[in-house]
């Protein structure tokens, strides 16, 4: 080889050497190269170093605020949400998450080093993981349940992030209620199917915290009384028109799905309860049903709390 050519190869292995080492922490398997769950997911490395001398001084009650607007907002965080409802928003969203690090919270910090909503980009879990796990066996109750707020569904993590999740759930940090609650409820996640059990626990956790987030899953349970037949079935009169049963229950499941309709738009950017007034102002036209009409009037101006629908109970 020539000089000259051995000179052009020169910065040619010096940039495959650079990439190999980038390369070093992906495994090879089965011939797929991956970065723990997704070749895309690396390391967060343009954050700042988080200043662990301010979360010392950080007051309970500021944490405790700084948990439920972080937990309230992560299930939602590419998404727009009742606080940021415009795409716009997402980048506010961030910033909003770093001025609570920088406050000394460090599990905004630690979301940060996963998520970015200003970017809607996903990072490595690794190092994230690693650091809850340590605070979690300090006893940080927050950091148990945002590992599942992080990792659910994930089965890098299944077996941790659920082994801290109902730890915290045992010492009553309303977020691991919540989360542990909807998956009983459903039997997700590799959870046996317990309602009486999940909606204790989301009753108490709401009760006791006020956290309105995560609601769905209890609108999906309740709303099960009330979709009897699916509207392509259908019913006929004896006159052959067809009649397309929407699913109606008791006047009281009616209104306590409402009530827990209007809880789930408090922190999403829609208002799922109108689906259930449309329902109940076609359900009277169509079917001939004037106390549909009645329960519509009724409930169109009703706005209830979280304690309202907790008062109306179970149903149980």
């Amino acid at each position: 080889m020539s000089a000259s050519r051995a000179h052009q190869s020169k910065p040619l292995r010096t940039w495959l050497v650079l990439l190999l080492a980038l390369l070093a922490p992906v495994l090879s398997v089965g011939g797929y190269v991956a970065f723990e769950r997704h070749p895309e997911y690396f390391p967060r490395l343009d954050l700042p170093p988080f200043d662990s001398a301010k979360a010392a001084q950080l007051s309970p009650q500021k944490r405790a605020a700084y948990e439920q607007e972080l937990f309230s907002e992560i299930p939602s965080w590419s998404l727009g949400s009742r606080r940021y409802p415009n795409p716009a928003d997402s980048v506010k969203r961030e910033q909003r998450w770093m001025q609570m690090a920088n406050d000394g919270f460090e599990l905004a910090y630690i979301t940060l080093r996963v998520l970015s909503p200003a970017t809607l980009e996903e990072y490595s879990m690794r190092g994230p993981m690693k650091r809850l796990e340590a605070l979690a066996e300090q006893g940080d109750t927050g950091a148990m349940c945002l590992m599942t707020a992080l990792a659910s569904g994930g089965e890098e993590y299944v077996q941790l992030y659920k082994k801290w999740l109902e730890r915290g759930a045992a010492l009553g940090h309303p977020e691991c209620m919540i989360r542990l609650g909807g998956k009983l409820l459903s039997g997700d996640d590799g959870y046996p199917k317990d309602v009486h059990r999940g909606l204790a626990l989301e009753f108490a956790a709401r009760r006791k915290s006020g956290y309105v987030h995560l609601a769905g899953s209890l609108v999906r349970h309740f709303e099960k009384p009330i979709r009897r037949l699916q509207p392509q079935t259908g019913l006929r009169r004896s006159d052959g028109t067809l009649v397309l049963d929407l699913g109606y229950g008791k006047r009281a499941d009616i209104r306590r799905l409402y009530c827990w309709n209007q809880v789930e738009a408090q922190t999403w950017d829609r208002d799922p309860a109108a689906g259930v007034l449309r329902r109940l102002r076609v359900g009277a036209a169509l079917d001939d049903r004037p106390e549909l009409r009645v329960i519509y009037e009724d409930l169109r101006d009703k706005h209830y709390t979280l304690e309202d629908c907790l008062n109306m109970g179970t149903g149980e």
